[in-house]
């Protein structure tokens, strides 16, 4: 008779299915299912450092975060088609005996000719590229544009990231345990 302890061990790139994982064992059996983001969510990941003029960024809402739309993301790629940049430098100098000065007034603005520029927007992120894990993330992203160099910046909360892939990970928990026909799951590495 064969006796095998299979386990399963889960975390943000693999799942491991541990052949036997008895107190003998070496775990030298296993099977390892790769999870693979998807682009929205890497592209996400990656934007803090993005500096885009307006072309670039519009066709960044409407192209590469096109399955991420929301009522606000809409609302956005709109008021940014409709961009006005406008600067004024006033200076002054006055020299007297033994003093000089001098004085710069700087003003730069960005205005939408359709509406008001949101200071936040929410993304609708799914995470994992697999039909079975189809759930949806509220990812809010802080809008940010430099009126100066007229580039545009989405940068989303670290912690809107991190509580997301927390929640993806506690409903693949609860997909592995409902489907392990009780064998142990244990979130991480079968190695560390």
């Amino acid at each position: 008779m064969i006796r095998c302890e299979p386990s399963i061990y889960y975390n943000e790139s693999c799942v491991y299915v541990i052949l036997d994982d008895g107190p003998e064992s070496q775990r030298k059996e296993y099977a390892c299912i790769k999870l693979k983001m998807t682009d929205e969510y890497e592209t996400v990941q990656g934007l803090k450092d993005w500096n885009l003029d307006q072309k670039e960024f519009i066709s960044l809402l409407r192209v590469r975060l096109a399955d991420c739309t929301t009522p606000e993301m809409v609302q956005l790629i709109n008021v940014c088609k409709a961009v006005d940049f406008s600067s004024q430098t006033k200076g002054s100098r006055e020299i007297n005996l033994g003093r000089e000065s001098m004085g710069f007034d700087i003003q730069d603005e960005v205005m939408s000719k359709v509406g008001d520029i949101p200071e936040e927007v929410v993304l609708d992120v799914r995470i994992f590229d697999d039909r079975e894990l189809t759930q949806r993330h509220k990812i809010s992203c802080i809008v940010e544009i430099c009126a100066k160099s007229g580039t545009f910046r989405l940068t989303p909360k670290p912690a809107d990231l991190r509580k997301e892939m927390e929640r993806e990970m506690d409903f693949l928990q609860g997909a592995l345990i409902a489907g392990s026909d009780g064998c142990p799951v244990y979130f991480g590495s079968p190695w560390v």
